[in-house]
């Protein structure tokens, strides 16, 4: 029973896959280093995670047990994945997503950023004035006190239970790494994507969506909208470049809460020698922004000696410090295997044409429906803008509606 106090929140079974006689390598986002040889069952867990009780503990065990041979059956042969073992790669997936402790983290700010939002309203309804310390330490107590991390989780892994079949309809690529240089993993495996919808729409049921997550240090697996992304040769495997590879690397890295995994160190080097570089260039555009601006506002006797202060300031700023918080603004990674249907192009990234994967055919033909009314240019309303922009805008509804129904395969 002592050993179900310690809950991974990255099962075991994932993290040995990533480690060689029953260790791996690190790299640490908060001490900006390497840690070689450290047993990979030490690392992604919490005490009573899901709870003392260890009743979702015990569920979690059961489902790990199938995932952990369908992966190993999917890394020793990946030309043929069995219909089982893609369903119990999707479940994984979705489970995986919502239960590690970024996730858990993601969620309290939510709470945190609500609380806050309606604290705010409410002492502005009561006349009361209220410093931002004071909003920020009652939205904290409220969102901590709200739910326990153990009701958190719980939480997050009924989502799951009730969500994973939403991944049913998504297309599996294994992507295969035959390059010197290893995928690495992190302490937030799944990353989750939207080419179509930047802001990831609807969740999980968005069109458009991705998954990606490595399963070993060659073997990476893609999920994904092959309606939106159709242009994927083989729908099955995929073997890559060295520049891809180190993309899926420097996503794993913006993904991850605090600890990247590697084999050996030659995919945490990669990392380091990528966040040095960022650093690098995020120094440079500090000072270039800095030039264009206070610059003007300082004579030219000033201006040499303000100038050697800053870069001064910027030089004493360790990588560990830039690099924590350049994380938080991660570049931008375009995958050439997720290249969107050209039919889909005029409607990207209007959250407005957002749609369920799963929807209904009454569903999707209401909603059609809905937005042509909404934008027919013969109404005449206070907030319709000229008549010009306004038949733009129909016509564009009328594409979207005959691209609903080509995706949802309607008459």
């Amino acid at each position: 029973m002592a050993e179900k106090t310690k809950q991974h929140y990255v099962p075991r079974f994932y993290l040995k896959n990533f480690a060689e006689d029953k260790v791996f390598n690190i790299y640490n986002l908060k001490n900006h280093r390497i840690m070689n040889n450290v047993p990979f069952a030490s690392q992604c867990y919490k005490n009573n995670f899901y709870g003392k009780d260890k009743i979702y503990e015990n569920e979690l065990s059961v489902l790990e047990t199938k995932w952990s041979s369908a992966i190993k059956n999917v890394i020793l042969n990946s030309n043929s994945i069995t219909k089982e073992n893609e369903t119990l790669l999707k479940q994984f997936c979705c489970f995986q997503h919502v239960r590690t402790e970024k996730a858990f983290l993601h969620t309290r700010n939510a709470f945190f950023d609500m609380a806050r939002q309606l604290f705010t309203i409410d002492l502005r309804h009561k006349g009361i004035t209220a410093t931002e310390q004071e909003i920020n330490a009652y939205a904290y107590k409220y969102s901590k006190d709200l739910e326990s991390v153990e009701d958190t989780t719980k939480r997050q892994i009924d989502i799951a239970k009730e969500c994973y079949e939403k991944l049913d309809n998504l297309q599996i690529l294994i992507i295969e790494n035959k390059t010197d240089l290893e995928f690495i993993t992190s302490d937030n495996p799944i990353v989750i994507g939207n080419e179509f919808q930047n802001e990831n729409g609807l969740g999980m049921d968005c069109i458009g969506i991705y998954f990606l997550f490595p399963i070993s240090p060659q073997i990476y697996i893609c999920l994904f909208d092959n309606k939106i992304y159709p242009n994927i040769k083989d729908k099955n495997k995929s073997v890559i470049s060295r520049n891809v590879v180190e993309k899926l690397n420097i996503l794993q890295y913006q993904n991850s809460l605090e600890n990247i995994f590697s084999i050996s160190n030659n995919g945490v080097e990669f990392i380091i020698d990528y966040v040095d570089k960022r650093c690098d260039e995020i120094r440079k555009s500090l000072v270039d922004k800095y030039n264009k601006t206070q610059n003007n506002f300082l004579s030219q006797n000033h201006k040499d000696f303000t100038n050697s202060i800053f870069a001064n300031i910027l030089a004493n700023i360790s990588n560990k410090t830039i690099s924590l918080i350049s994380k938080g603004k991660p570049e931008n990674i375009h995958l050439e295997f997720l290249k969107i249907n050209k039919a889909a192009e005029p409607f990207q990234n209007k959250l407005n044409y957002n749609f369920h994967r799963s929807a209904t055919e009454k569903e999707v033909n209401d909603r059609i429906s809905l937005m042509l009314s909404c934008n027919d240019p013969s109404l005449k309303m206070p907030f319709k803008r000229n008549i010009q922009e306004t038949q733009k805008e129909c016509d564009l509804v009328k594409q979207w509606g005959v691209f609903l129904k080509d995706y949802f395969n309607l008459s």
